[in-house]
């Protein structure tokens, strides 16, 4: 595994928001976007993450019927701490990070690095997400069948895959 510079990191970080604003409608210049990434990571320095209600509960009735799960993030590698502490632990069989494969969502390094430690083909697989561009562009792209969790309605134009409001609904297509 090899360590991203802090250049690489924030190079990752610059097209991660360039993509969200592309989603959004909005179009910026890098200086720009540059501005609002250091205002918000100011804004967020100590940020804790908090879980949606559904998570474990259906993580743990995922688990108990012998589903592999896993959790693939273009954050660094500090997220294999973060789902310890959210209590994930017991539920994820791996993590992917983009700093360990090289390359973040939605290139196929990530997806393709998920179905290696799932020990699985893409047909196996199911993949939720909750971007259309770097999550369900990303899984179909290597054959995985893709599930935008949509909790807030924000996409509600995309009619090409599954589109769930909360994660107890994930039951449905398996």
């Amino acid at each position: 595994m090899t360590k991203r510079s802090s250049e690489e990191q924030a190079g990752i970080g610059l097209r991660y928001q360039e993509i969200i604003l592309t989603e959004a409608g909005v179009s910026a210049p890098r200086e720009l976007i540059l501005k609002i990434m250091k205002k918000t990571q100011q804004l967020f320095k100590g940020m804790t993450f908090v879980l949606f209600d559904d998570v474990l509960a259906t993580l743990k009735t995922l688990k108990e019927q012998k589903f592999i799960l896993g959790l693939l993030t273009n954050a660094t590698k500090d997220m294999v701490s973060v789902h310890r502490t959210l209590g994930l632990e017991p539920y994820l069989d791996f993590i992917v990070t983009s700093e360990e494969v090289g390359a973040g969502k939605p290139r196929p390094p990530m997806f393709l690095a998920a179905l290696e430690r799932a020990k699985v083909s893409p047909s196996e697989a199911i993949y939720v997400g909750d971007q259309y561009k770097l999550d369900v562009l990303g899984a179909r792209g290597v054959g995985i069948t893709p599930i935008l969790i949509d909790r807030y309605d924000l996409f509600a134009e995309i009619n090409d895959c599954p589109r769930i409001r909360t994660l107890t609904e994930l039951t449905e297509y398996l």
